[in-house]
């Protein structure tokens, strides 16, 4: 798989594999350095990085293992992901209510990282290296935003009690406008249908559309 379909996959269905074949090809110092370039205010909060495989196997997959992770310190948090098992979790016995994030398991940005990650992305797509960027950050625009706008990038997510969206949107004038979504909550149940949650984005979006 070459790093292009890789990274496609990753943003058009939210594909984990795709996603830790990336952070595996980079290293995670390098997503790590490069979220701090694009400006997020706290990278310690997603030190050491996870991947999707790991974020799976801390939230559900070991009771133990989300403990020790809760109370560690950043060290004790490197070191642990050695103690990840290999292979596949058993779900058969798996509570996947459980709101992992509330033991510290998952990736963490305010509304305001997101939006300066967007228009940092934007940024690097005017490169030739970055040439693929606005394709495929628009592939699955997550909901329907409006004809108004001539170009849609999305990218969204979801765990028990855990539901984000955010969207980089263009006018024929050119003017962008940042949507970003960031919900939690310790009951799961609330975020059971995501549309209904998306639909604050498209009122956003409706209100916005004259500019």
């Amino acid at each position: 798989m070459s790093v292009l379909e890789a990274a496609q996959k990753m943003i058009a269905i939210s594909d984990n594999t795709a996603t830790d074949l990336l952070i595996r090809a980079l290293g995670r110092d390098a997503v790590l350095a490069a979220m701090l370039e694009m400006g997020h205010g706290d990278p310690a909060l997603n030190t050491p990085l996870l991947t999707t495989r790991e974020y799976f196997w801390l939230g559900w997959g070991d009771a133990d293992l989300r403990e020790r992770w809760a109370a560690g310190d950043t060290a004790e948090r490197t070191a642990l992901l050695a103690d990840v098992p290999a292979g596949v979790p058993d779900t058969d016995d798996v509570d996947w209510s459980v709101p992992a994030w509330e033991s510290g398991v998952d990736w963490f940005a305010t509304p305001a990282d997101v939006a300066r990650a967007h228009t940092a992305l934007q940024e690097k797509a005017t490169t030739s290296a970055g040439a693929p960027l606005r394709e495929i950050l628009s592939a699955n625009p997550g909901a329907a935003m409006g004809p108004a706008w001539t170009y849609v990038g999305f990218k969204g997510g979801s765990a028990a009690g855990v539901l984000a969206g955010t969207w980089y949107l263009e006018r024929n004038d050119g003017t962008p406008v940042i949507l970003t979504l960031l919900a939690r909550s310790s009951d799961h149940t609330v975020f059971a249908d995501p549309t209904a949650i998306y639909a604050h984005a498209q009122d956003a979006a409706r209100l916005l559309e004259a500019g």
